[in-house]
């Protein structure tokens, strides 16, 4: 019985754990959000922002622009998908341990954090070192979350993708914004707090 309270204590405190750091995960993503949504207000007068196709493009992309705005971007971006990957093969490890103890009922939590961790893991866009691999995804992304702008129904994406994905990295290192100050570390929150005084 004794074995078999710990066993269940340690599952239950690794799940825990697992869940905390995806829930991280989910946050920073908002974070991005937000930092983008900023770059946007801060450069609102750029004349490319009266073009709302343009302004689509952008806030598809926010992970790549944020790269270009700070050079440890993409390697946080790394750490935060490894650490959902780690959590889904975790999350079959401790499934198949409570099936080994006998104790199914709490199977339950790591089925449960597994599928929290698959969806943010795999909702997250990664950062290639290729330039023309972060234009393909970026125009991507576009197509895929505004199905409805012209560009994307008269089938011009494919015209309109170099000079929009010049511009939007001009438009994330423009600014106070945009400057990508070498102490911003891991947390996106911290850039934006830097960069508004």
């Amino acid at each position: 019985m004794e074995g078999s309270t710990s066993s269940i204590i340690f599952i239950a405190l690794i799940t825990t754990l697992l869940v905390v750091f995806n829930y991280r995960t989910m946050r920073f993503k908002k974070n991005v959000a937000d930092i983008v949504q900023q770059i946007l207000a801060h450069n609102k007068r750029d004349r490319m922002l009266r073009n709302q196709e343009f302004v689509h493009y952008f806030l598809s992309s926010g992970n790549i622009w944020l790269a270009h705005m700070d050079a440890d971007f993409r390697k946080t971006v790394m750490v935060q998908t490894g650490v959902s990957v780690l959590s889904i093969v975790g999350g079959l490890a401790l499934i198949a341990a409570c099936v080994f103890c006998e104790v199914y009922p709490l199977a339950i939590y790591p089925v449960a954090m597994l599928v929290f961790a698959w969806k943010v893991g795999f909702s997250f866009e990664t950062i290639s070192k290729d330039e023309k691999v972060n234009a393909r995804r970026a125009m991507e992304n576009y197509k895929k979350q505004y199905p409805n702008d012209p560009t994307v129904k008269q089938n011009k994406c494919t015209d309109k993708s170099p000079a929009w994905y010049m511009t939007a990295k001009k438009l994330a290192k423009t600014g106070s914004l945009g400057r990508g100050k070498a102490d911003a570390k891991p947390e996106a929150k911290t850039v934006v707090k830097k960069g508004k005084k």
